[in-house]
């Protein structure tokens, strides 16, 4: 409750620092999607490091995708230990259900607030700053929508694995120490590499595409 208050207060200021009408040197009509990459404002070097952004992160997702595959592919156990583990993933699930129906709520409703508290209500569609006040509103719901999405897609993921992941190191370390170990690692790196992957794509894509 109180971090929705935060946010909305957040958004409120936001919408209080200036009046679109009040705005100078805007420059009018000029701005366009993904303008680092062909605006002179950025070098060769600047767009060559936000595209390796792009990469980068979609390398670290590729990883986490192999890892996946290797932790699904790993020996389930005996079907006393599956039967357990069920148990443990229908907990998790129903946590998981409750979890996302009241974030859910919260993400739309900031991401309205923050898209309406700047909205330019009191200016004309045929002002020729129109549009950069409507990018900046978008702009800004649209930033925070994508960063709970991929935050809400690790928080699933993570959940999901901790629960798979349980199972087949258990089943695994009836094997050995060592091989427990690994797939236990394996299993925690998917989290990290989702968070950091997922971060830097979603940070990179939202500054290309409104500079």
């Amino acid at each position: 409750m109180w971090l929705m208050v935060a946010f909305m207060a957040v958004g409120f200021m936001g919408a209080l620092k200036a009046e679109p009408g009040q705005v100078e040197g805007v420059r009018a009509a000029l701005w366009q999607p993904f303008s680092p990459l062909t605006s002179p404002d950025y070098s060769i070097g600047e767009r060559i490091a936000l595209i390796m952004n792009v990469v980068i992160a979609l390398a670290g997702l590729g990883y986490a995708a192999m890892l996946v595959k290797e932790v699904f592919g790993a020996d389930t156990g005996t079907s006393r230990m599956q039967e357990i583990a069920r148990a443990v993933r229908e907990g998790a699930n129903a946590y998981l259900r409750r979890q996302f129906t009241t974030v859910g709520l919260l993400i739309v409703l900031i991401s309205a607030v923050l898209i309406l508290t700047k909205w330019p209500f009191n200016v004309s569609p045929q002002d020729p700053n129109y549009n950069e006040f409507v990018n900046v509103a978008l702009g800004r719901g649209i930033a925070f929508l994508i960063g709970s999405i991929f935050s809400a897609t690790v928080g699933f993921v993570g959940m999901r694995l901790a629960t798979v992941g349980n199972l087949r190191v258990a089943a695994a370390a009836r094997e050995s120490f060592g091989k427990a170990l690994q797939l236990g690692y394996r299993t925690g790196t998917i989290t990290g590499m989702l968070t950091d992957g997922l971060g830097l794509l979603g940070g990179s894509l939202i500054f290309l595409y409104f500079g």
